[in-house]
């Protein structure tokens, strides 16, 4: 079954890499930052373009 990735989901993703507080590979502090399972943080990182492009994603 695929693992799907809310607009949401990915907005938490995006916060924890914008603060910088952790390596985005170590995978149970982003779990702990961003409230995600492994599972879809994996898919975000597998599929990080597509999921940028669908929401237009503006990087600051």
């Amino acid at each position: 079954m695929a693992t799907k990735i809310t607009k949401e989901n990915f907005q938490a993703y995006l916060k924890v890499q914008n603060s910088g507080k952790t390596n985005m590979f170590d995978l149970r502090n982003v779990v702990k930052l961003s409230g995600l399972s492994r599972e879809k943080i994996l898919e975000i990182m597998t599929n990080y373009r597509k999921y940028k492009k669908r929401w237009e994603v503006i990087e600051t």
